[in-house]
């Protein structure tokens, strides 16, 4: 899996209309009511790592699949890019 929440928007897998990872988790932090720092101490993550994310840094794949696993969501990955060779 090689997504990144970035600004809220992680890399779209090509899904159609399918919400970027970042939304979706952003959503789930609102909807639960958590503070930041409660979030932190739920999942074990860094306060500075979510601050980060919420100022719109990059999360890791790590501290995304965390927050995934938290808030009950599944991660799929990207599909793969097949390559067009030419000639075969």
């Amino acid at each position: 899996m090689t997504h990144t929440a970035r600004n809220g928007a992680a890399e779209r897998s090509g899904a159609g209309n399918q919400p970027a990872i970042g939304d979706v988790l952003r959503d789930a932090v609102e909807k639960s009511g958590l503070t930041w720092y409660q979030l932190s101490q739920e999942t074990g993550l860094l306060t500075a790592t979510l601050y980060k994310w919420r100022d719109g840094g990059d999360l890791s794949q790590r501290a995304l699949e965390t927050l995934a696993e938290y808030f009950g969501l599944a991660l799929r990955p990207a599909p793969k890019k097949r390559s067009k060779r030419k000639g075969r």
